[in-house]
């Protein structure tokens, strides 16, 4: 594009938002079809900058606002004639095997801080299946962000998260070839970015999950990445010449784990995780805020409503899981008791139409030897239904 033709897409755009404030319009409108695809970059938003106008591309990516900067966002107006009104489609109900999903407190908390201008690093603590991985993903949703996850699982290499080089065969002349292929941490910097670096779509939000299992290289590698509060945050590739790569100055990064970073540091978390390890203390000092989780007992009970039906099978239900709970804190039980627990035992249910055979087949396989006994007490108390004796074969020999 040359000077001349920017200015003109800038004096088209300034014209077509004239006195208002706001303007909503699709692409594809002939008002602006002809240059929409170049207002995404940087050589364009810029200089509407400057004339104190913004652009936001929403995620379907059919439309975009204009905005002046200063101006209220709440009455949008349109380019093209509205179309005749018409009455709200109301919103399937699940299926049974489906259930709504509810936001957890932390939803907005986390937007929040993402939407600061300064790059801030979040952690989300709790156990295992409570949530934290689908809040998330809820905040990419809600942000229309793609979202990068690397999971610190054991095994996850080196070069996942920081890129290696790889052979290929070259289709034009037949001959290997080496390439970089880059990790996942270099491709969620370069999310919205253009060939130069120009900032010209939706960043990424890079999620780091299991964080206490990751292998210390992969912290040490990790450490000046995550060391600056800069919002364009400076990754070296020393494995490719010490490139430099440069994130969006919006991308995003959000940590999750079963513990503080510190390792397993009560008997509970003993118990419920493998994340034994600790991660260095300047590591850890680079985060900006622990949001904790844990079982929310009032979704857990709208699921069960919503997937059960039955106000007194699910109360019954969850009198069963409040015992097991009282256990596991009281530290006769060592096997987390967890919301998808409650999930999988109202689908056995909703299979089966028998709470006990619902119970049984959902969980008893999974206890420690020592356990079983206490799971089928609680079940007794208030079922008044012997899972062993009901759903084990006294003719098979279980070799246990």
């Amino acid at each position: 594009m040359t000077d001349v033709e920017i200015k003109n897409i800038v004096k088209k755009v300034s014209d077509l938002l004239g006195a208002d404030g706001v303007l909503e319009i699709a692409l594809n409108d002939p008002a602006i079809s002809e240059f929409s695809h170049l207002l995404k970059r940087a050589k364009v938003r810029s200089p509407l900058s400057a004339e104190g106008i913004t652009l936001n591309f929403p995620a379907n990516g059919k439309n975009i606002t204009i905005q002046r900067i200063g101006s209220s966002v709440n009455k949008p107006v349109t380019a093209t004639a509205p179309e005749k009104a018409t009455a709200p489609k109301s919103k399937p109900a699940p299926k049974r095997h489906q259930h709504t999903y509810q936001e957890s407190g932390h939803i907005a908390r986390i937007v929040s801080i993402f939407n600061d201008e300064a790059s801030h690093l979040v952690y989300l603590k709790g156990p295992t299946q409570c949530g934290k991985s689908t809040d998330v993903r809820a905040v990419a949703s809600k942000l229309g962000r793609k979202l990068f996850t690397l999971s610190c699982c054991g095994e996850t290499q080196f070069a996942d998260v920081f890129g290696e080089k790889d052979l290929m065969i070259d289709e034009a002349t037949g001959h290997t070839i080496t390439y970089w292929k880059p990790g996942i941490i270099e491709q969620a910097c370069k999310e919205g970015l253009d060939e130069d670096g120009n900032e010209v779509g939706e960043p990424a939000i890079l999620f780091i999950d299991e964080a206490p299992s990751m292998a210390a290289e992969i912290a040490i590698g990790l450490n000046r990445f995550l060391e600056s509060d800069s919002p364009r945050r400076e990754l070296v590739i020393s494995r490719d010449g010490g490139r430099t790569v440069w994130s969006h100055s919006k991308l995003r990064i959000i940590m999750a784990g079963n513990t503080a970073l510190r390792g397993a540091t009560t008997d509970n978390e003993g118990f419920h995780t493998a994340q034994m390890a600790s991660l260095d203390l300047s590591f850890i000092k680079r985060i900006f805020c622990c949001l904790t989780y844990g079982y929310n007992r009032s979704v857990e009970k709208s699921i069960l409503l919503e997937k059960v039906g039955d106000d007194r099978v699910v109360a019954q239900l969850l009198k069963f899981r409040d015992s097991i709970r009282d256990q596991i804190r009281a530290k006769e039980l060592a096997t987390p008791f967890t919301t998808k627990d409650l999930i999988k035992i109202a689908d056995a249910y909703r299979i089966w139409g028998d709470m006990g055979s619902a119970v049984y087949y959902s969980l008893f396989g999974f206890l420690l030897p020592e356990e079983v006994a206490k799971y089928n007490e609680a079940a007794m108390l208030l079922g008044g239904k012997d899972l062993l004796k009901e759903n084990q074969d006294a003719n098979m020999d279980y070799m246990d």
